[in-house]
């Protein structure tokens, strides 16, 4: 009635975790990506702050060019 309870190992690899994504319509993505999000804030609500505190590169930055041809 309600399916099988699969306990295995190969069920939790990327590759099974992304086939399953795929099965899902474009409004569950959307809502599991959702859930997620609200978790990652719950635990650490600084990831909602914007792009306030950037600042320029430090010093250990190297900037590297390729010449003018």
């Amino acid at each position: 009635m309600f399916g099988d309870v699969v306990h295995g190992d190969e069920h939790e690899s990327v590759e099974a975790k992304a086939a399953w994504f795929a099965t899902l319509t474009v409004e569950q993505r959307l809502r599991v990506l959702s859930d997620m999000y609200d978790l990652a804030v719950a635990l650490n609500p600084s990831l909602r702050r914007g792009t306030d505190d950037a600042g320029p590169p430090g010093a250990a930055v190297q900037v590297v060019e390729l010449p003018a041809t």
